[in-house]
């Protein structure tokens, strides 16, 4: 009774708004949440349509998308409600896919501009040496301390090359992987529920379609979460924590904060190679560790990190993991210019990253 008061308010105070203006959408948006909340889904529904009108006004599509499907899902009206939140998915896919791939072609510029002052630099040396052995002993030995400085100036760009490959390296495994998981898992499980639709019930479909949206969801946020550029490391830490576990029965994450690095001024590339670090990390813990708590440690101090992982190890699984399994984490570690290790301490597997 106290949202259709509401709603009635609402609409008191759209009349008095000029016709097609934000405010509009803002109302009736609101009016559509107010209605749901009371399950009046059919009329929540004609509110979502006459939100329409208005454009998104600054509301994401896939948002948008989703809020439908799950109204239409509450009507019963099931197969429309999963076309909607198909399009949602897409819509939310499209956006990170598109988010990296800048990235990529950021990067690429990079790693090809990197290539010609290393050659321009090749080419001084070279002519730097011919025009030294026509001049006097003092300026041949001018020349020398010139070419060594010339030299450690390639070898430091050659390096810088070398980490920016490496992490377009690393992206593009990380979009092989995302591959891999869309046409092996979720596509695969999308055709085997258009083989079982006619044998399933309402119910079962309903479920399966949660499962599958979950899976689609979960593997969006690890290729870009959305939120990336506006949050800090720390930040993008916590919903990571939060959103793990409340999806792992057998693993939680323990975070903690034990010094006084100053999170929120790391540069958004620094924050993407600690997030995926961590990632991985976990990722390794809940494959090859003991179920229970996963220990993360942010410490340091004011001008230097350090990054902890710390999980129990699984009866009869080896102490020491294969290294193959690391050089992923020992690659973005060495991108960052920090330092790898991992140790074995009473039955726990210890992985930490230090500037």
């Amino acid at each position: 009774m106290r949202a259709r008061r509401l709603i009635a308010e609402a609409d008191s105070v759209a009349s008095l708004l000029p016709e097609g203006h934000q405010s509009q959408f803002v109302v009736t948006n609101m009016k559509a949440q107010l209605a749901a909340r009371e399950g009046r889904h059919a009329e929540q529904w004609k509110f979502l349509q006459q939100m329409d009108a208005f454009g998104t006004q600054g509301k994401m599509p896939w948002n948008i998308y989703s809020e439908k499907a799950r109204c239409l899902a509450s009507l019963g009206r099931y197969e429309e409600a999963y076309r909607l939140q198909l399009r949602a998915f897409d819509n939310r896919d499209s956006i990170a896919h598109a988010e990296t791939d800048a990235r990529i072609t950021e990067m690429s510029v990079k790693y090809d501009t990197l290539q010609k002052e290393i050659e321009i630099e090749r080419l001084k040396s070279e002519r730097l040496g011919w025009t030294a052995m026509a001049l006097a002993a003092l300026i041949v030995l001018a020349g020398v301390v010139a070419a060594g400085v010339a030299l450690r100036a390639r070898e430091r760009r050659k390096m810088e090359r070398q980490k920016h490959g490496e992490f377009i390296r690393g992206v593009e495994e990380e979009r092989r992987r995302v591959a891999r998981e869309l046409h092996d898992e979720i596509a695969g499980d999308l055709i085997g529920m258009q083989w079982m639709m006619e044998s399933l019930s309402r119910e079962e479909a309903s479920d399966m379609v949660s499962r599958i949206g979950m899976r689609v969801r979960k593997l969006s946020h690890e290729l870009m979460p959305p939120q990336f550029e506006s949050q800090t490391f720390s930040q993008l830490l916590l919903d990571y924590v939060a959103g793990f576990n409340s999806s792992h029965k057998d693993h939680r994450i323990v975070l903690s904060d034990e010094g006084s690095y100053p999170w929120n001024e790391l540069h958004p590339e620094q924050s993407l190679e600690l997030y995926r670090i961590t990632q991985e990390a976990v990722n390794n813990a809940v494959r090859h560790g003991a179920p229970g708590d996963i220990g993360i440690m942010l410490s340091g101090d004011r001008k230097k990190f350090s990054l902890t992982v710390v999980n129990g190890l699984r009866e009869g699984e080896p102490d020491l993991p294969e290294e193959a399994r690391l050089e992923s984490l020992r690659t973005r570690a060495s991108i960052l210019g920090a330092t790898f290790g991992f140790t074995v301490e009473s039955g726990r597997f210890i992985l930490t990253v230090r500037e």
